[in-house]
């Protein structure tokens, strides 16, 4: 995600009782923010899709194992 969803991420997550585990900031023209987060799987679905929304479709998510 870019550093301009960040700030609407952050608040979906503490809604979704999400647990931040790492971040990892880019550099350069393109600079991303990468979360990687644990939350409960009954939550993960509404997040994403609350995360999209929020951000004009910039926030995407891939479910880790």
């Amino acid at each position: 995600m870019s550093f301009q969803d960040i700030g609407a991420v952050y608040q979906l997550l503490d809604q979704h009782c999400a647990e931040r585990l790492s971040e990892d900031y880019g550099d350069g023209g393109d600079a991303k923010v990468v979360l990687r987060v644990r939350v409960d799987a009954s939550l993960a679905e509404t997040l994403q899709l609350a995360a999209a929304n929020s951000s004009s479709g910039r926030v995407t998510a891939t479910e880790l194992t």
